[in-house]
């Protein structure tokens, strides 16, 4: 915003990174069609001249269906997430309706944003998906929702980076005033620079929920954070040679009447490592409820109203509060659930969560059928968003023989409602000394923890699924139960008979390939058989011969299979996930790895 002081001509230029955003803004409106936005779920709506809620859903991406197919992507950077990642699809798989378009042609979605924050300090983006590729689309804020435009989509996320804003110091001093929040001055006095230098600021925002969770945790021992400014921050090398006044507004999450007398205002300022340090600088509040300070370093500055037994606290204890509130890092636990538990193997469920959301995801997941490992849960772990876990399989874990996962690993998104992967383990054949299965997880090659499972306590576990529903439990039976008892732990076992080892062709049976045939549509099946590479030519003379939908999708699919010569299982999940069939992709390959009936498959 330009300024003017006593006819003094501006000093301030406009942002070429706002006129930027407000270019994108004024491209994604929505054209003015009879129609409105229908609720599909997830906060999620499309843009309709009817309901659609009956017809088209979002839902939330499986957590380790995620995991697995997630690649990092170079293009993010710069960017945060903002929300969790949603599949849009139809209701019906076999409806091959298109998804309601506007007057321009683009299917048109509003995202209702999670979190209690500034937005507006905020450069916010919808990460797109369709087929395989990803792309970044522009996005408008309105309030706490976004909307975009696309041609297509199947899923989607919300990201975002910080709105910059650049500005020219002058010599004889200027008043800077932020376009995203007028509240958020800073006064450059005469002499501050002694040539023109120019500068970019930009605002990262306070999670007041976060705020609020910590102030009902530590209030009552008088440990807690009232207020807290959001962090202002500079790039560029600009020296101050005088102090400049800063004024940065409060998020204030007291009730009226609620006393601060054992409150102090105070300035931290984050230091290259991260960490927020207490200043010596004085703070004061003006009528406006803005915290007013002097500093001849501006960036990474934040004002708190903290207790005074909170400032008694380790300085790296209380960085971490204001790091957490600022998004800057998580405080997590890493869980061990076990499941399937047999002699021969179990299934892992392992989950990076924050510690505010253990509770009820442990709930969901012995809803499951999952059982959490009590004899090991992490120490408190700071994770900065999207950071990946190593999982390495050591003792006499490993994974199985025909496992399609090349690697285990986690990535830890701090505003998804689960981070969690599953994977089957076997275990193989040992000494009584040797019963330990240990899981390595490191981050960067750095140790972060490893878990000690002991398979002599298979017992205590083996019935970790009883409380799985009906469906679940038909979908996780083993065909390998013919050969040892569920449960039976490796010293009351008898020696195993041998037993001729489980090959894809006990697997793909015609049973099984004719339940997969049943979930895909004419479009994904034809994907599919193409990425198997059946030709153009086969598939329309099997079509031609099987006008019956269902005869014809067995044979289509049954054929494609039976053209490979080895790694059939590996290949058809590939080509699945390549048709954006990646959960039941994942479900055969799960059936698979545990040697079970693949007419069992479910998406």
């Amino acid at each position: 915003m330009q300024q003017k002081d006593k006819g003094r001509t501006p000093d301030i230029i406009e942002s070429t990174y706002i006129d930027k955003q407000k270019a994108e803004e004024k491209h994604t409106d929505i054209p003015h069609i009879p129609g409105a936005f229908y609720d599909i779920g997830c906060g999620i709506q499309l843009y309709s001249t009817s309901d659609v809620s009956n017809i088209i859903q979002a839902i939330q991406w499986k957590s380790d269906d995620f995991q697995r197919s997630y690649k990092p992507d170079a293009v993010l950077q710069n960017y945060k997430f903002e929300t969790d990642f949603f599949h849009i699809a139809p209701k019906d798989p076999k409806d091959n309706r298109n998804f309601p378009k506007d007057s321009s042609g683009k299917i048109s979605v509003r995202v209702k944003l999670p979190n209690d924050i500034n937005y507006q300090f905020l450069h916010l983006k919808a990460y797109i998906k369709f087929g395989p590729k990803w792309s970044l689309v522009d996005a408008t804020l309105k309030e706490k929702s976004v909307t975009f435009q696309a041609v297509k989509l199947d899923a989607l996320c919300i990201v975002s980076k910080p709105l910059k804003e650049r500005l020219n110091i002058l010599p004889n001093g200027c008043k800077y005033v932020a376009q995203t929040d007028n509240r958020v001055e800073v006064i450059f006095p005469p002499g501050a620079v002694e040539n023109e230098e120019s500068a970019t600021l930009h605002v990262i925002p306070v999670n007041k929920a976060i705020l609020r969770r910590q102030y009902e945790e530590r209030s009552k021992n008088g440990e807690a954070i009232l207020a807290i400014s959001d962090c202002l921050y500079t790039t560029g090398d600009t020296h101050l040679k005088k102090k400049v006044q800063v004024k940065l507004p409060l998020n204030d999450i007291r009730k009226p009447c609620e006393s601060d007398e054992d409150y102090v205002y105070r300035l931290f300022r984050q230091n290259t490592h991260g960490q927020f340090t207490l200043t010596d600088n004085v703070v004061t509040v003006d009528e406006n409820h803005t915290a007013v300070f002097e500093t001849d370093k501006i960036s990474g500055t934040s004002v708190s109203l903290i207790g005074k037994d909170e400032l008694k606290k380790g300085p790296l204890e209380i960085s971490g509060n204001i790091e957490e509130m600022h998004g800057h890092q998580s405080i997590c636990k890493i869980l061990f659930f076990v499941s399937e538990v047999t002699s021969r193997g179990l299934t892992v469920l392992l989950a990076c969560i924050e510690k505010s959301k253990m509770q009820a995801f442990c709930q969901n997941c012995e809803e499951r059928g999952f059982q959490l490992f009590k004899n090991w849960i992490s120490k408190d772990l700071i994770f900065k968003p999207q950071i990946k876990i190593s999982i390495n399989l050591k003792g006499c874990f490993s994974m199985p023989r025909f496992s399609s996962r090349k690697r285990l690993d986690m990535t830890f998104l701090p505003n998804s409602t689960e981070n969690f992967t599953r994977f089957v383990v076997e275990i193989k054949p040992k000494m009584d000394q040797d019963v330990y299965g240990i899981l390595l997880l490191t981050k960067d090659q750095e140790f972060l923890d490893e878990i000690i499972y002991n398979t002599l306590l298979n017992k205590e576990y083996a019935n970790a699924s009883s409380s799985r529903k009906p469906i679940d439990r038909q979908r996780s039976q083993r065909s390998d139960q013919r050969t040892f008892n569920k449960g039976k732990s490796f010293v009351d076992r008898q020696p195993t008979v041998p037993v001729r080892p489980f090959s894809e062709d006990d697997f793909l049976t015609e049973k099984g390939v004719m339940a997969i045939a049943k979930l895909l549509n004419a479009d994904k099946m034809f994907e599919t058989v193409l990425n198997l590479d059946m030709t153009q030519v086969q598939y329309d003379q099997i079509c031609e011969k099987f006008p019956s939908s269902s005869r014809q999708a067995f044979t289509l699919l049954k054929t494609a299979l039976d053209q490979l010569k080895k790694n059939k299982v590996d290949k058809l999940t590939s080509a699945l996930e390549s048709a954006e069939e990646g959960g039941l992709s994942e479900s055969i390959r799960q059936i698979f790895e545990e040697e079970g009936d693949l007419s069992k498959v479910q998406k």
